[in-house]
Order: structure tokens, then sequence, then C-alpha cells
């Protein structure tokens, strides 16, 4: 009579508590993979970007359109830059002026990031690296971007040489 009221067709309790358990796992460990991956996926994507605006500002200044209107300068004597081109000589005398100390420029906002770019001018000479050049023939252009916490997210070098010694005018 027992074997008659058994019902073989289905799954028991336990079948279906072991497999919502094994199920529940399968995703966790999923989930862990997805979320590493996108927050991956952000950190390039912001340094991705401050590569970009380093390159932008650098390549301004290299050509000489440098604009020191919104920045904040170590010295307020520097102002007497902000107005004009910055030709060679122009950018020699505020290299000569700021000592390897850094202009910020104000915040950019992309995607809902902040991004603080500032940027640092020096002279390469035959102190600086082992190149065999004039005194104040190139000036070495250094930009970074870094984050409000001020983690380094990019950084960018080029330079401009004197076009009176060769190089090509700004």
């Amino acid at each position: 009579m027992w074997e008659q009221s058994r019902n073989e067709n289905g799954m028991t309790l336990i079948e279906v508590l072991a497999s919502i358990v094994i199920l529940s796992i399968a995703f966790l460990l999923l989930s862990n993979f997805l979320v590493r991956g996108l927050e991956l996926s952000g950190k390039e994507d912001s340094k991705l970007v401050a590569m970009n605006l380093a390159r932008q500002l650098a390549e301004s200044w290299r050509s000489g359109n440098g604009d020191l209107k919104t920045a904040a300068l170590p010295d307020d004597s520097l102002r007497d830059y902000a107005s004009d081109k910055l030709t060679y000589p122009k950018l020699a005398a505020l290299t000569d002026h700021l000592k390897n100390k850094e202009i910020s420029f104000p915040d950019v906002e992309v995607n809902e990031r902040i991004y603080q770019p500032k940027l640092s001018l020096s002279f390469l000479d035959k102190h600086n690296g082992g190149y065999r050049l004039d005194d104040q023939t190139m000036i070495l252009i250094t930009v970074r971007v870094t984050s409000p916490e001020g983690q380094q997210l990019a950084m960018l070098q080029t330079a401009v040489a004197d076009p009176r010694t060769g190089g090509t005018t700004p």
C-alpha cells in the first residue's frame, strides 16, 4: 500500500534546496568577477581621460598657445606672462622665473570624475639626463594629471626647442 502512494516523478525538498544553494554560490562567484571587471574598467577609463587631458595641455603649450589666464600661479608677478602668446623667449623667461614650481589649472570634470591638471617647466641642458645641449636651448614641459585624492593618473613630458638654434617656432 505504501508503495502505491509514493510519487517518485518529482524532486524532493532537499534536492530543491541543494540546487538553490549551488546556484547561489555560482552567482556569487560570477558577480565577484563582474564587479572586479567593472571596477578595473572604471580605473582604466579615468587613466585614459587623464592622459588625453595631459596630451591636450602639453600640445597647447608646445605650440605656444599656453594659457595662464585661468591658472593658479605660484607667484603673482607671473601674471605678466598671461596676456601674450608664449613665444620661446617668453617661455624661457617664464621657465627661469618658475624654477621647477608647478602651475595648477582649474579642475576638469569628465563623466562625473574630477581631474586636476598641473604643469611644470624646466630647461633641458647638459646637467639634465646627460644630453649634450647648450644652456636654455630646450624646455621640458611636464604635465601631471591627478585625482582630488592626490593619486597621479597621468604624466606626460614633451619638449620645445629654441627656434634660433634649429627648433621650430611655436
